[in-house]
């Protein structure tokens, strides 16, 4: 473990290991409620113009060195816009870390700047492979989730139950019973509120779509006095 952590945080491997902590405390939020795992999306298909119903428009947008055209082929080779961006970055990341571990382990144990370079340029494109591989068969998954997601019912007037440790204005998720299998949405309450515990029953009063977040309040419990 330690001969682990010495190699992790040499130059040449440093920010490789950050960028992999970032990844790891990513999924940790998103297990969690507190981030959503389309959060980035929005901000990427918004600014590279990735999301697969405007790729037609990319190539009118190229720059006049054909700077912008190759990034966008890079991002589309990556399957970015049919997939997560930040699953895509998980893989990427996840793969070239352990390259330049690993390479920089056993070829350039003296810690030499050339090799390290020659690891990092090899990894890059050996992980950019790999990551096209794992991630294709991600396509047809996401594009039937994305399908049952058109069809789905408004959820905007639909009763849930928290099922996070609380529900507040920047972290929660209530499941929502359905006909099937119960949906699990990353509910939120507007600034001011009162926060929801574990077990709540609450009601979805509004959607963010930009987001994917639904904002919820407790189920008021009326009483009749006799």
């Amino acid at each position: 473990m330690k001969e682990l952590i010495t190699e992790a945080v040499l130059w040449y491997n440093l920010p490789l290991t950050i960028l992999f902590g970032a990844v790891v405390l990513y999924w940790i939020g998103v297990s969690f409620g507190a981030l959503d795992m389309d959060s980035f999306d929005v901000d990427v298909d918004h600014d590279v113009h990735v999301d697969t119903e405007v790729h037609h428009e990319i190539d009118h947008e190229m720059d006049a060195d054909g700077t912008g055209g190759s990034f966008m082929a890079v991002l589309r080779f990556l399957n970015v816009g049919d997939v997560p961006f930040m699953l895509i970055l998980s893989i990427f990341s996840v793969i070239l870390w352990m390259i330049s571990m690993l390479g920089n382990h056993f070829l350039n144990p003296n810690g030499a700047i050339l090799p390290a370079l020659l690891v990092l340029s090899g990894g890059v494109f050996v992980s950019a492979l790999v990551t096209k591989v794992v991630s294709t068969p991600f396509r047809s998954v996401m594009r039937k989730l994305r399908s049952e997601e058109e069809k789905q019912e408004p959820m905007v007037g639909r009763a849930g139950v928290v099922t996070s440790t609380d529900v507040s204005a920047t972290f929660g998720q209530v499941e929502i019973a359905t006909e099937g299998a119960p949906l699990i949405i990353n509910a939120r309450i507007h600034e001011g509120s009162a926060r929801l515990v574990k077990g709540d029953e609450c009601l979805v009063i509004e959607e963010d779509p930009s987001r994917g977040l639904y904002f919820v309040r407790k189920t008021r419990i009326e009483t009749n006095e006799a």
